[in-house]
């Protein structure tokens, strides 16, 4: 896959579709952050990431848990959805993403604006937009 990618889809299954794609370029340690309003699709194409690394279990956002690990594809995942924190985690304990972050781990990140200060050092961007009904703009870049 060449970066940038910039590309509409136009049912959560062509969304998936990407995720399954991007997920050949991924090695251990890359963290992937995920852009875009409320039903942009993020966890739809974390699901498609996490089929495209091997994983079969039921994919779905860890807003309340902030975190989701996942062990059994060709590289060990953390999902994070940052969601309900305040921006920079204010007020909230500094170790409560330990071990998330690991070189050992491809690591996906919703709502990244949210995380620990200085916790992110992102390998990719992926930006998504909500263009009505199924239709999404997805924008994946490189950063490293």
């Amino acid at each position: 896959m060449e970066f940038p990618v910039d590309l509409k889809t136009t049912s959560p299954r062509e969304t998936e579709a990407v995720g399954s794609e991007l997920a050949e370029c991924f090695v251990a340690g890359d963290r992937v952050i995920l852009e875009g309003d409320l039903g942009s699709g993020k966890t739809v194409l974390v699901r498609g990431i996490c089929r495209g690394l091997g994983i079969a279990a039921d994919i779905t956002s860890p807003t309340f848990t902030l975190a989701q690990r996942y062990e059994e594809g060709r590289l060990p995942v953390s999902h994070l959805d940052l969601y309900r924190l305040e921006p920079g985690m204010a007020g909230e304990d500094p170790g409560v993403l330990e071990g998330e972050f690991s070189t050992e781990r491809v690591t996906l990140v919703e709502w990244p604006e949210r995380a620990p200060l200085g916790a992110l050092q992102p390998t990719y961007r992926v930006s998504l937009q909500h263009l009505g009904g199924d239709e999404r703009q997805v924008l994946v870049e490189c950063l490293s």
